[in-house]
């Protein structure tokens, strides 16, 4: 959906858009972010899932 060029490495920051799974790794982050400073979750709980989609994200085949 959104192309950005350059490196795919710097493509990530934009937050390349053009798989489904992009788009949940969006969605992961912002869930993530809203927890933390809407609801005062403890973001630890939320660290093992958090490490896991970062690893996928940065390591995922293009």
């Amino acid at each position: 959906m959104l192309q950005f060029s350059g490196s795919p490495r710097k493509s990530f920051f934009f937050f390349r858009l053009n798989t489904c799974f992009d788009l949940l790794i969006y969605f992961w982050f912002l869930f993530w972010f809203l927890n933390y400073k809407v609801f005062q979750f403890d973001p630890i709980t939320f660290l093992p899932f958090t490490i896991l989609v970062i690893y996928v994200s940065f390591f995922q085949k293009p």
